[in-house]
C-alpha cells in the first residue's frame, strides 16, 4: 500500500531538474512545431491545432456548430451536482493518473466505463484542475476500448473533435480509445487534448493572449512555460504535503481503508475493461491520483517565495536565489499578459528559459514529446514513423 513519500530530503533534486511524472497520455494532434531554443531538441510532434482565437478559443465556442455548442453548455449545466472530487467520488469516479500537465487530473467512472458506449450526455472521464486554490470541474472526456479502426461515431459535428488512442491500456489488437471536452479557455479548441491555459490557472499567473497561439515562435514559449509552471507547481505541492497526510476523510474512515476500497474496485474493472495493466500499475495509477487529490497547492508566487525561504533552499548555495529569480519573471510574465503586451512577455519568456538548466529544458521537451506522442492516433503515430506508447509510461 501507497505512503507518502517523505520529500524533504529529494527536494532539491526535484527543483534542480524539474523532470516529469506525468503518465503517458494525452497531448494535441496537429500543430508541427520545435523549441525555438537550439537545447529544445527532439522530434516535432502535433501539439495542437491552431484554431480562431476570437471565437474558439473560450466559451461559449463560438466557431463551434449550433449542436456542439449546445451540447457542451448542456453538459456543463448537468454535471455541475459533481463539480467537486467529493461529489465526483461519491458518484463512483475515482481519481487516476494523478495530475497531468495541461490536463489536470482525470476521474474516470468505473461502471460508465464498462459498457464500452460512448453516450455523449454519460461521460465516463471528469477533469479537474486546481484554480484559485480548489479543484474544479474543467471538462470531461469519453474513453472506450475497441479496434484501432474504430467505428464509433465521433459524438460531436466539429471537426476539431477526433479520437486519440492509447494502445498501452489494451491487450492485442485493441487500444484505448479518447476525447477531450473543455468547459474553460482552451488556446487550441474544446476539443484539444492538451489544454495550455491550465498549469497557468493553477499557478495563478494569467494567461497569455490566445492570438498569440498563430505565432509560431511565442506558441513555443508559450508551451515550454505552461510545463514548467506545472512541475514547479508539483515540486510545491509535494514539499507542502509530504508531512502533512491526514489519516481520515470527511465519513470518518481512515485513508488506508479508502485506498484499499478504490485501489480493489480499480482492479477488477481493470481486468473487465480488457485493460494490459496488471495490478501493480493500477496501483500506481490510482495512487498517484489520489496522491495529488489530497496535496495542498498554492499559488505560483506565493509558492516560490516559500520555497525560497525554506532551509533545503538556503542551506544550497545559490538555490534560493534562483526561485527568487523565478518569482521575478513570474510577476513579469504575469504583468505582461494582463497588459497583453506580447513583447514584454515574449522577452519575459526567454528570460526563463535562459534561467533553465540544459536538463530542465530536456526534460520540458521530453515531457511535451511523451504528451505528444500519446494524444495522436495509433495511424497517425504509425504514419510518422512514432513507436506505439506502452505501458511502461504508467506513473
Amino acid at each position: 500500500m501507497f505512503r507518502r513519500r517523505v520529500f524533504s530530503r529529494l527536494l532539491p533534486l526535484i527543483f534542480s531538474t524539474l523532470s516529469t511524472g506525468a503518465v503517458s497520455v494525452n497531448a494535441q494532434d496537429q500543430h508541427n512545431t520545435s523549441m525555438h531554443d537550439s537545447a529544445h531538441s527532439g522530434h516535432h510532434g502535433h501539439l495542437g491545432q491552431a484554431v480562431n482565437c476570437t471565437n474558439l478559443a473560450s466559451p461559449p465556442w463560438e466557431g463551434l456548430p449550433p449542436y456542439d455548442r449546445s451540447k457542451i453548455k448542456d453538459l456543463e449545466v448537468s454535471l455541475a451536482s459533481l463539480s467537486t472530487p467529493a461529489a465526483a467520488r461519491a458518484a463512483g469516479f475515482l481519481p487516476a493518473l494523478g495530475e497531468i500537465p495541461g490536463m489536470g487530473q482525470h476521474y474516470v467512472s468505473l461502471e460508465l466505463s464498462m459498457n464500452n458506449d460512448v453516450d455523449v450526455d454519460k461521460p465516463n472521464n471528469l477533469l479537474f484542475a486546481n484554480i484559485n486554490g480548489e479543484d474544479q470541474l474543467v471538462g470531461v472526456a469519453y474513453l472506450f476500448m475497441d479496434k484501432v479502426n474504430t467505428d464509433k461515431e465521433i459524438p460531436f459535428e466539429s471537426r476539431l473533435a477526433a479520437w486519440h488512442d492509447h494502445p498501452q491500456f489494451a491487450g492485442p489488437g485493441q487500444t484505448l480509445h479518447m476525447l477531450h471536452v473543455w468547459f474553460i479557455e482552451s488556446p487550441n479548441g474544446p476539443f484539444a487534448g492538451l489544454n495550455f491555459w491550465l498549469p497557468f490557472k493553477t499557478a495563478g499567473i494569467a494567461i497569455p493572449n490566445p492570438c498569440w497561439m498563430a505565432d509560431e515562435e511565442m506558441v513555443d514559449k508559450i508551451r515550454f512555460v505552461s510545463v514548467m509552471f506545472a512541475q514547479f507547481t508539483q515540486g510545491i505541492r509535494g514539499y507542502l504535503s509530504y508531512s502533512s497526510t491526514p489519516s481520515t476523510d470527511e465519513s470518518g474512515k481512515s485513508r488506508a481503508d479508502i485506498e484499499t476500497e478504490q485501489i480493489k474496485r480499480a482492479k477488477d474493472a481493470s481486468r473487465q475493461f480488457g485493460s494490459t495493466l496488471d495490478d501493480s500499475e493500477v496501483e500506481k495509477a490510482i495512487m498517484a491520483g489520489i496522491r495529488d487529490e489530497s496535496a495542498e497547492t498554492l499559488p505560483l508566487l506565493e509558492g516560490l517565495t516559500l520555497i525560497a525561504d525554506a532551509p533545503f533552499a538556503l542551506e544550497n548555495e545559490g538555490l534560493s536565489a534562483r526561485f527568487l529569480k523565478f518569482h521575478e519573471i513570474a510577476v513579469q510574465l504575469n504583468a505582461a499578459a494582463k497588459d497583453n503586451n506580447k513583447l514584454a512577455w515574449s522577452d519575459a519568456a526567454d528570460s526563463w528559459i535562459e534561467n533553465s538548466s540544459e536538463e530542465e529544458k530536456e526534460g520540458v521537451q521530453r515531457t511535451l514529446n511523451e504528451l505528444t506522442n500519446n494524444q495522436m492516433s495509433s495511424e497517425e503515430r504509425d504514419a510518422a514513423g512514432i513507436e506505439q506508447p506502452t505501458n511502461t509510461g504508467v506513473n
